[in-house]
């Protein structure tokens, strides 16, 4: 009963396009468009900068995805700097996912603000962005503030349970429940 082509789009706001969900071949098409768009992103001035403890090489990373799953991250001295920067690489990166016929998904996005202490003789995670917001754009075209997460929440990210503080408990327990 539903068709995919001709003159007739139904409700689609746009012809429809991209390789829709379940198709075998989504995850190679998806690694191939997110790599031009990451591109795209490090040349805007997005990146982080790692040096590898082994090499000693440099590399540059904005994020990282798989499939439908998407993080991104910015880092700085100044907390105000940082999320300013991240809301910048948001409307970017949602800018570029409109472009690919893709919206990004404010209901299923969070973030997290991480300063590092130093506390005897470890660094520890903790939070930095209680009281800011960072919002992105859906696909129905409303701009909503997304979820900020404390860094000792966990959340799924990429099929794995996590946070930037380092509690495993939630990714334990998920584990013996499988």
């Amino acid at each position: 009963d539903v068709t995919y082509g001709g003159d007739d789009f139904g409700d689609w706001k746009c012809a429809p396009q991209g390789v829709l969900q379940g198709n075998a071949s989504g995850p190679a098409v998806w690694s191939a468009l997110s790599s031009i768009i990451f591109d795209i992103l490090h040349k805007r001035g997005f990146g982080n900068e790692f040096c590898s403890a082994l090499s000693k090489e440099l590399f540059v990373i904005v994020g990282y995805s798989y499939v439908d799953d998407c993080d991104l991250f910015q880092s700085g001295e100044d907390p105000d700097e940082v999320l300013a920067s991240m809301q910048r690489l948001i409307n970017s990166w949602g800018s570029l996912m409109e472009v690919t016929g893709g919206a990004l998904r404010p209901d299923k996005s969070w973030w997290y603000l991480v300063k590092y202490q130093w506390e005897r003789g470890t660094w520890k995670a903790a939070d930095a962005g209680s009281d800011k917001e960072l919002t992105a754009t859906g696909p129905d075209g409303i701009t909503q503030n997304l979820r900020h997460l404390d860094v000792t929440e966990s959340a799924e990210m990429l099929g794995v349970w996590m946070s930037p503080s380092g509690d495993r408990s939630k990714l334990i327990s998920h584990l013996k429940r499988q």
